[in-house]
């Protein structure tokens, strides 16, 4: 099971997400769905960092322009 509690990001004094929180069960399919830059891919991003730091492998995130490609969260 994958739980999310609370999830908060700012970027500086501007806040992106606050007080995120949900739970997906085992077989689960879901989606995020909202406006662009509602944040939808920051809770991907964190979710990534989260698991990668707890399971000790790197992670990545691709950006859009080949400059940014593979840059460490």
């Amino acid at each position: 099971m994958l739980e999310v509690k609370k999830l908060k990001k700012r970027f500086g004094s501007n806040v992106v997400l606050n007080d995120i929180s949900f739970n997906v069960s085992k077989g689960d399919i879901i989606s995020i769905v909202g406006p662009s830059g509602s944040g939808k891919s920051i809770i991907a991003m964190n979710i990534a960092k989260e698991y990668a730091m707890k399971h000790k492998v790197d992670a990545y995130y691709v950006q859009l322009s080949p400059e940014q490609t593979k840059t460490s969260l």
